[in-house]
């Protein structure tokens, strides 16, 4: 019974952006940057502009979600998300920096970014008919007789850690549960959050921040959904 982990699939992959000053959101700037998108080979079949906010959609092939939001504060936000990409996870870094470089081609790269996070998820398939199960008896040690003092049936759980920053500055949240979509399938969602302003004119590397993730997200944070016993036996 445990994860198997050569089932390994990426889910999603994520970037936001918090940064002073806002990109000012108006019509000839979303036409400019799709634009630059088009000449970087990066094409999306939607586009809306909702207000001071654009959001773009690629549906066809591998999910990507762009925005741009231009709020009343006086700072503007930045997200690429990738959703359950058909891509490698290096294509998926390499388009997150070609429409980080279309949108500083547009809007400019004199900003300072007040504070970024970047998550992945990964889903794993489990030996077992349900992944809270493994993770309550096998990796918990608990017996199913204790869950019964919730009164009901449990769907599926998991486990939540938040580690403050270190010396490198970043927050790290990592979540183990099972898949409501597929019971039989755990997710392993991880987040790291650099709260703290950067200073003036560092430019956005969303594959660093990606990558940096998921080398976390494969190593400490599944060595811990794996527990002692499944690490012994590799």
């Amino acid at each position: 019974m445990g994860i198997l982990q050569d089932s390994c699939q990426l889910l999603f992959a994520g970037v936001n952006f918090v940064f002073l000053p806002p990109a000012e959101v108006t019509q000839e700037r979303q036409l400019g940057f799709q634009s630059r998108l088009i000449h970087r080979k990066m094409e999306f079949d939607q586009s809306r502009r909702e207000g001071a906010q654009v959001v773009l959609l690629r549906t066809l092939g591998s999910r990507l979600q762009v925005q741009v939001i231009d709020p009343p504060a006086p700072v503007g936000q930045f997200l690429i998300l990738a959703e359950q990409p058909q891509h490698p996870l290096e294509v998926v870094k390499k388009e997150m920096d070609e429409v980080v470089a279309a949108f500083e081609e547009n809007w400019g790269r004199r900003r300072q970014i007040v504070a970024r996070d970047a998550t992945v998820r990964l889903l794993f398939a489990t030996e077992d008919q349900h992944a809270f199960e493994y993770l309550w008896e096998e990796r918990l040690h608990q017996s199913e007789g204790a869950l019964q003092a919730l009164g009901r049936p449990v769907l599926g759980g998991g486990l939540r850690f938040v580690m403050p920053p270190g010396e490198e500055k970043f927050q790290i949240e990592v979540k183990v549960e099972s898949f409501l979509s597929d019971s039989a399938k755990l997710l392993l969602d991880t987040q790291f959050q650099w709260p703290e302003p950067e200073m003036h004119d560092i430019r956005m590397h969303p594959a660093e921040m990606v990558q940096q993730v998921y080398e976390y997200a494969k190593g400490p944070a599944l060595e811990f959904a794996l527990g002692d016993a499944e690490r012994n036996e590799r």
